[in-house]
């Protein structure tokens, strides 16, 4: 996510949960934000996690809030120190004295509404996941599952906020149950009436039809030493029979 040399005073995403950084600008950035010299206010107030990447703020002289009201380990995984980059040129217009949360301690803007939803802090060191939530009419925290990110909203694999790896049929797993087993009786492998692919973070049972199939996953491209061959009524890498034939990176349509 860039945000560059924009002359307004405020940005909404209001229903932003999750940055990935699958895409990061000059391979470390997952979020920049750079000469935005009229920008005063960026609220993300349902952000939960910048799950790659580092974030850099630079000659964005009024972002105030981010400067001192949020909790930047809450995004960042308790890493902010080293994930957190920012320039001489950051909010040096800002006086963090004059800056103020409404009921709450961590915040995007003044108004309640933008309050940070913090999931991190809020857990000392008894959950292994790093990760809790509040059940209803409780004081008490309870720990999210490890196969979360961004947090959760009860128990179980079922309930977080976004998975840390691969949802299969709403819960997070680690990974997709695999399209061949192998039968000890038999002594080889069999397909898996269970199995499924990977695409994207999902475990599918077919793949997309404009997505190519090579061993478990779909793919755009056959990796190095396959091929599609497009003679064939099939959308599965091959392996090449010597040299692979050009235009091996053609999507199949």
């Amino acid at each position: 996510l860039l945000i560059y040399n924009v002359d307004i005073r405020s940005i909404d995403f209001p229903s932003l949960k999750i940055i990935w950084g699958d895409d990061l600008l000059d391979e470390t950035s997952a979020l920049t934000l750079s000469s935005n010299l009229e920008l005063k206010e960026l609220r993300m107030p349902k952000l939960r996690a910048i799950h790659k990447g580092n974030v850099r703020i630079e000659n964005s002289t009024f972002l105030c809030y981010l400067q001192s009201k949020v909790n930047w380990n809450e995004l960042l995984e308790d890493d902010a120190e080293n994930r957190l980059i920012t320039s001489d040129s950051a909010f040096r217009q800002c006086n963090p004295k004059l800056l103020k949360c409404t009921e709450c301690d961590h915040c995007w803007s003044g108004k309640a509404k933008y309050c940070q939803e913090e999931y991190r802090s809020v857990c000392g060191d008894r959950c292994s996941s790093r990760q809790c939530f509040l059940p209803a009419n409780s004081s008490e925290y309870e720990c999210c599952h490890e196969a979360c990110t961004g947090g959760c909203t009860g128990r179980g694999a079922h309930q977080c906020v976004a998975c840390r790896e691969l949802s299969l049929d709403g819960a997070c797993v680690h990974q997709c149950p695999p399209m061949m087993v192998h039968d000890p009786k038999k002594g080889m492998l069999i397909p898996n009436p269970k199995g499924r692919y990977v695409y994207d973070r999902y475990c599918v049972e077919e793949c997309p039809k404009e997505l190519l199939v090579e061993r478990d996953a779909c793919v755009r491209h056959c990796s190095e030493g396959s091929h599609h061959d497009m003679t064939k009524d099939s959308r599965r890498c091959e392996p090449c029979k010597g040299p692979c034939p050009k235009g091996n990176l053609t999507l199949f349509v």
